[in-house]
């Protein structure tokens, strides 16, 4: 059970749920430097956590399992095992696609965002947009798929120097209110 969830991006499912507050405080925290392409990268940011939420065949699947194994009939399993196959195709459909694009897009913009100020050092704005824009190299033909896993790797270092910098954002407003 646990492989078919990974198969069916559970750590993406996961990965976009730490987006949401990962988005909002790069908003609070950029805000003040280009608050119109910061409302515009969290918006799109936003909305392909959405689609991709909607494109996640993940739930339905373990539902449609358990189904399929509770079937008492061939007719019954020939039922569910028809959903599943329409649940992978809306997988790998345009909500998915619209997902990748538009968090992609939005997690250029912010970086960009990060370039005009000096709250965040240029190597991590830039490590954003390389991780970013290698996302999108999923559409180039034969070897997008490799692309697209190799962007992890930059992604990763990108989470862990934006993480860092707002635990120290943090932790510096929380000395200005104790003093």
């Amino acid at each position: 059970m646990l492989l078919g969830l990974l198969a069916l991006d559970l750590l993406y499912v996961i990965d976009n749920v730490l987006l949401i507050p990962i988005f909002l405080a790069l908003y609070v925290a950029l805000r003040r430097i280009n608050e119109p392409f910061i409302i515009i990268g969290t918006a799109l940011g936003f909305v392909g956590i959405a689609a991709f939420f909607a494109s996640n065949p993940a739930a339905n699947m373990y539902f449609l399992s358990g189904q399929y194994a509770a079937a008492a009939t061939d007719a019954r399993r020939a039922l569910f095992l028809a959903a599943g196959e329409a649940m992978l195709a809306v997988n790998s459909g345009t909500a998915y696609h619209v997902s990748l694009i538009l968090g992609s897009v939005a997690l250029v913009i912010i970086p960009i965002v990060m370039l005009q100020g000096k709250i965040f050092s240029k190597a991590t704005a830039y490590m954003g947009i390389l991780a970013n824009v290698l996302a999108l190299g999923f559409y180039v033909p034969r070897i997008g798929i490799y692309i697209l896993l190799f962007s992890v790797v930059f992604l990763w270092i990108w989470y862990i120097l934006i993480t860092r910098r707002l635990f120290q954002l943090g932790q510096s407003v929380s000395k200005e209110e104790v003093y």
